[in-house]
């Protein structure tokens, strides 16, 4: 799973974007379609994410942190950093704040 996605107007590889996400952003899920999740954010706007964008609350919040975990996660967010990836500048700003 990447740590960024774009909540999508339609559930199609034409993308027009509702607006961008990062890792840890809560939306919730109003129905599934196809090979994508209908979902809502906290402000009220709705849209599209593919499922393999999308890691379900529940089945996140059960997972364990593990030492390599971590650092895999930590590596992944260098990689993007490094490689110009401006979403997740925005969320580490963010996460910073």
């Amino acid at each position: 799973m990447s740590p960024f996605a774009l909540l999508q107007e339609k559930p199609s590889k034409e993308i027009d974007v509702v607006t961008d996400l990062v890792a840890g952003n809560m939306l919730r899920l109003v129905k599934k379609k196809g090979r994508y999740y209908a979902c809502e954010m906290p402000d009220g706007r709705k849209g599209f994410l593919p499922k393999s964008a999308v890691a379900v609350y529940k089945r996140w919040i059960s997972n364990k942190a593990t030492v390599e975990n971590v650092i895999q996660s930590a590596k992944t967010c260098w990689a993007h950093l490094t490689s110009g990836v401006a979403p997740v500048l925005k969320g580490l700003i963010a996460a910073a704040l």
